[in-house]
């Protein structure tokens, strides 16, 4: 059975925090391949929050590239919805002999009993989480004590080349002090110097498409460069 590694991002813009996510799912928890789901939006935020989904899903590209096992993919966006739950019933139906293993940054537990179905998740999935910095109590979150309760916790960093059990896998070995939002703000403070976390190559790639610039100046860019790139007489706000 193949080991999958999952994590799913907006990408708005993918970092290098990503980058040793995967890099850890990939050597640590030993996943053949590691999938990078570029969410179309994501549901607990704004889709007007968001560069476009091709923006994104090419940023994510340049991250991975060098990186063979590293696959990003926006097979969301042809899903009935953004929902992880249903993401992963595709997943199951179309690989039935895969063995997906979901990721994300410790500081999802705080929303995750907001997820839907969430409880159907813990229960198909193993779930790895990374330390990020700000968010090191999770203790009192629903869904840590669900799934302590439930004895679906693991704070070991043993070799894990074999079939991963369910539940809340921790991994210590990296901790995500980047953001995507973090480096927004930086960008809107100053185009000139490329954010902490953000790999040149990205840098070099968002100042030429114009992206995450404030909303007048990047739709009147765009409109200097499209004309028809916005309705004439529309409100740019």
């Amino acid at each position: 059975m193949r080991k999958i590694g999952l994590f799913g991002l907006s990408g708005n813009p993918p970092h290098q925090g990503h980058l040793e996510m995967a890099t850890n799912l990939h050597d640590v928890f030993h996943c053949e391949e590691v999938w990078m789901l570029v969410t179309p939006f994501n549901p607990l935020k704004g889709p007007g929050e968001y560069a476009s989904l091709e923006d994104r899903v090419a940023l994510c590209e340049l991250l991975a590239a060098g990186y063979d096992w590293l696959k990003p993919t926006d097979l969301e966006k042809d899903l009935d919805s953004t929902y992880t739950v249903n993401t992963l019933r595709v997943l199951r139906e179309r690989y039935p002999d895969y063995e997906f293993i979901w990721s994300m940054g410790k500081d999802n537990v705080h929303s995750f009993d907001r997820w839907q179905d969430w409880k159907t998740i813990l229960a198909y999935h193993p779930m790895v989480l990374f330390d990020r910095p700000e968010y090191d109590d999770i203790s009192a979150c629903p869904a840590f004590v669900y799934a302590q309760q439930n004895g679906l916790v693991s704070d070991n960093n043993d070799d894990h080349n074999g079939h991963l059990e369910l539940g809340f896998h921790f991994c210590h070995n990296i901790e995500i002090a980047t953001s995507s939002t973090d480096i927004r703000k930086e960008l809107l403070r100053d185009r000139n110097k490329c954010p902490d976390g953000l790999p040149q190559e990205l840098y070099q790639y968002i100042i030429s498409r114009g992206l995450f610039l404030p909303k007048t100046e990047q739709q009147l860019q765009l409109q200097s460069t499209n004309p028809k790139a916005a309705p004439q007489n529309s409100l740019i706000i």
